[in-house]
This record gives structure tokens, sequence and C-alpha cells, in this order.
């Protein structure tokens, strides 16, 4: 969970929505982030209580019954590998946190590369400061696509910028 320690606040609040509100915007029943003494400290600003928000993540992905008996939540590794099974990632489930993450954002990242336009990810491209990419690369967007997990690959802990970078523009398209 460490990569949430990374993230803006604007960033968690809809992990943290996810968590707090069911589908109709009611307040879940098993919650507890809004009662905890982070949330009525630092409110919206999400950012400075990502632990908190780690240790609800694991309760979710864990069963309520369950978990009331052991007062925890699932390992978070558990529920990633879960995670990565229903995407189809690909992953090695004794390869560290870090990596497996890592595994699921590339794939999150080319399917949704692989859902843009020509011209969309030209734009991409650009503000990833990847201007003159195109004129190298031509027509093809299947190199485009390999262009950005490249960079996203190389780019280490800017992976992640990367990642909230492509699902911003995917936003902004819908």
């Amino acid at each position: 969970m460490e990569f949430l320690k990374r993230l803006s606040s604007n960033d968690l609040k809809d992990l943290f929505d996810v968590l707090v509100y069911d589908e109709d915007g009611a307040l879940r029943m098993n919650e507890e982030l809004t009662s905890s003494t982070e949330y009525r400290r630092y409110g919206s600003d999400y950012a400075k209580y990502p632990k908190r928000i780690a240790e609800e993540l694991q309760r979710y992905g864990g069963n309520s019954f369950i978990n009331f008996f052991r007062d925890e939540g699932v390992l978070y590794k558990e529920i990633l590998c879960d995670a990565c099974d229903h995407l189809k990632v690909s992953y090695n489930k004794s390869s560290s946190t870090s990596l497996i993450e890592q595994n699921m954002l590339a794939k999150l990242l080319k399917d949704s590369l692989e859902q843009m336009s020509k011209k969309d990810l030209e734009e991409l491209l650009h503000e990833l400061g990847m201007t003159n990419i195109n004129k190298m690369i031509g027509e093809n967007k299947q190199i485009l696509i390999a262009s950005v997990l490249t960079l996203f690959q190389a780019s280490g802990s800017h992976s992640y910028a990367l990642a909230i970078a492509v699902a911003d523009a995917m936003v902004k398209k819908l």
C-alpha cells in the first residue's frame, strides 16, 4: 500500500468514496473511515491519512463476518492478487507487492492506451514531453503504445504519475 502515500488528496478521493459510500451514495454499513480520528482531523485532505485508508481497504477486501473475529482485513497483497486474477494480469504470487502493483498498472495502462484513438495517444505523448515521437514512428498506433509502456516501465516512481495522467486523459474523453 506504499503507493497510496504518493497520491494526492484528489487522487485518493475516488478510492475514499468507494470505501465509504455504496452505489446509492449512502454510507456503507461496515465502513469505519468516517468515524476515524484521521477523518475527523483532516476531512477531505485524504493525503494526510493514506495508512488509515489502506486499513479500510483491507477491511473492505475481506469477509465482514471473519473480519469481526480477527479485527482486521485481509492482507493487501491478497486483495491485489485477487484483483490481478479478475483483470487477467500476469504476475507471480511470490513477487514483491510493488512488482505485482507495477504489473497491474502496466496492464491497466496498456488496456487504456489500446482504447485511445491515435489522436488521443499523440496528445498524451505531447503532454508527457514526447513531442517528436510521432514523427519518428509514423502512423503505427502499436508503436505509440509500446513507447508509452516503455516510458512507464523505465520511470520507476514516476510510473504512478504516468498511470494517473493516462487515467485523467481517459476521464476527460468521457
